[in-house]
């Protein structure tokens, strides 16, 4: 059992802790330090006054050691199409050393906000050769670049050309006209957002949430597996997980080869940059070919929403049949073939995508699967759940640092941040508050474990030391489906933290349900 219960932020969160960030990862500032931020905010301080603030939020917001740095223009002459320097070296977060870097900005000069962008996409950490990892360059700006040399919208495209990992996002503080339009373009062309801040309070949080969406993010884990666009050449897959990208409107082909009688389980997950532009019905489908044109199944995952998005995952299995004599039963080569649909308009970038495929075998001789329990356990739906005071937990960012909860009460699982709304949100023409929430998880885990009926169930219902363990005969951790019954594992909870923790359970239920079943060789 498990008990959601929304909550408000403590008032004084503590600046969270967080798994180790992947190789490339980083984040560099790009703060616009030319003579318009001497100007007046409206409310009697500086402009750069206000940023100084709002940095300093952000710094004692973000993770500690997640690397950051901080880049700054038009600070050190009254005129120069060159003045841009590193003041913070990107490296472990040093919220000091950063908060001293931006209180020693005095504005002075020009706005080359293309070479910055340039230099700063130079400043982050080289992209990683294994897992894809997020390098963010957050652009906070009062003005067009009256430079143009060279044009910002441009670098921004082709900075964002060399690489999925990277993203540009723009904050206009204050802006207007042509210099709104102008960031709105970088933060489009660099696969990134555009956030607005119209005051110093709301430049506060826009750079606190623009920072925090750079840090979060779904941490990969696989070897990389390049996949064809055709049968022809695809690459040979055994049981494991992998890592690829996977482009719009794109196929990727993945050559197995399976027995006649063993259950095949597959499964793709896209990651797209948070906040990535979906449209309703873009979709991503899995399907495993066979033969000239058959199918032995194939599972579709949808977004539905155009608000953002964010992890979607699509899994396909191959059941055998009782009788043996299905068009799927056949020993040979097969493929896992995934689709990314999309409509014109969305998220044009290719999306880092994980794939996992896990070979179920068959019962042993002499092996009679273990009877399937009611539908309610120990102390019946009524049984009650632990009302002890929350201890304070931090959830994982997806399937591969997941957090495990043991049975009692988790409190303010709130992924990471601090006290406060968040910003207002646009999208899909509207404007409006996007209150964030912690959230407390009552768990109950009642009765004795036992063997369940999935393959390589012990004879009965006795109990076995592979299932007390969390392993399968075969190694994979939590029986078949790579889950144990005796702990529950927890996704960062609130805003898309929810949704990806309800969909993990959709798609564990679903896998099951089509691995116990008999025969099921239809197009699903």
């Amino acid at each position: 059992m498990l008990a959601l219960t929304a909550a408000p932020f403590s008032a004084t969160a503590a600046a969270p802790a967080a798994a180790p960030p992947a190789d490339g990862s980083g984040m560099v500032m790009v703060l616009d330090s030319s003579g318009s931020m001497a100007g007046g905010d409206g409310s009697g301080s500086a402009r750069i006054a206000a940023a100084r603030k709002a940095m300093g939020t952000v710094a004692d917001a973000l993770p500690a050691g997640y690397p950051v740095g901080l880049r700054v223009y038009g600070a050190d002459k009254p005129k120069g199409c060159d003045d841009t320097r590193l003041a913070q070296s990107v490296a472990p977060l040093d919220r000091a050393g950063l908060k001293r870097a931006v209180a020693g900005v005095r504005p002075k000069g020009d706005t080359p906000i293309g070479l910055s962008l340039r230099k700063a996409a130079a400043d982050l950490p080289a992209p990683a050769g294994g897992a894809p990892g997020k390098r963010t360059i957050l652009l906070i700006s009062d003005g067009e670049d009256n430079c143009q040399t060279p044009p910002p919208c441009k670098v921004a495209a082709q900075l964002a050309a060399s690489g999925v990992d990277l993203r540009i996002d723009a904050i206009g503080f204050q802006v207007a006209g042509k210099a709104r339009t102008q960031l709105e373009c970088i933060a489009k062309a660099g696969n990134g957002r555009y956030y607005d801040a119209p005051d110093a309070a709301s430049l506060a949080r826009q750079v606190q949430r623009a920072g925090q969406l750079s840090v979060d993010g779904y941490r990969f884990k696989g070897r990389p597996l390049h996949g064809t666009a055709a049968r022809d050449g695809a690459p040979s897959m055994g049981p494991g997980q992998y890592l690829d990208f996977i482009g719009p409107n794109e196929e990727r082909y993945y050559a197995v080869g399976l027995d006649a009688v063993s259950t095949a389980d597959f499964s793709a997950t896209v990651v797209p940059q948070p906040g990535a532009t979906v449209g309703l019905l873009d979709t991503l489908r899995t399907r495993i070919a066979y033969g000239t044109d058959g199918t032995c199944g194939s599972d579709t995952g949808m977004f539905g929403q155009t608000e953002g998005a964010t992890p979607l995952t699509a899994n396909v299995s191959r059941v055998p049949s009782q009788s043996g004599y299905g068009s799927c039963d056949t020993a040979g080569r097969y493929w896992l073939v995934v689709e990314r649909r999309a409509a014109k308009g969305p998220d044009a970038t290719r999306w880092p995508m994980e794939l996992t495929f896990h070979v179920e075998h068959p019962l042993k001789k002499g092996v009679t699967p273990a009877r399937s329990e009611p539908e309610y356990g120990a102390g019946g739906k009524d049984a009650r759940l632990p009302t002890t005071a929350p201890q304070d937990t931090t959830g994982g960012t997806g399937f591969n640092d997941a957090r495990a909860l043991r049975p009692g009460v988790s409190g303010r699982v709130a992924g990471q941040g601090t006290a406060g709304p968040d910003p207002l949100v646009q999208s899909a023409g509207r404007l409006g508050p996007h209150p964030r929430i912690g959230v407390v998880l009552r768990v109950a885990v009642l009765g004795k474990e036992k063997s369940g009926p999935e393959a390589g169930a012990a004879t009965g219902v006795s109990e076995i030391a592979a299932a007390q363990s969390g392993t399968s005969p075969d190694g994979a951790q939590g029986g078949s489906g790579g889950w144990s019954t005796g702990r529950v594992v927890a996704l960062a909870v609130g805003g898309v933290g929810v949704l990806l923790l309800a969909g993990l359970a959709l798609a564990y239920i679903r896998t099951r349900r089509k691995s116990a079943a008999a025969g099921g060789n239809s197009d699903r």
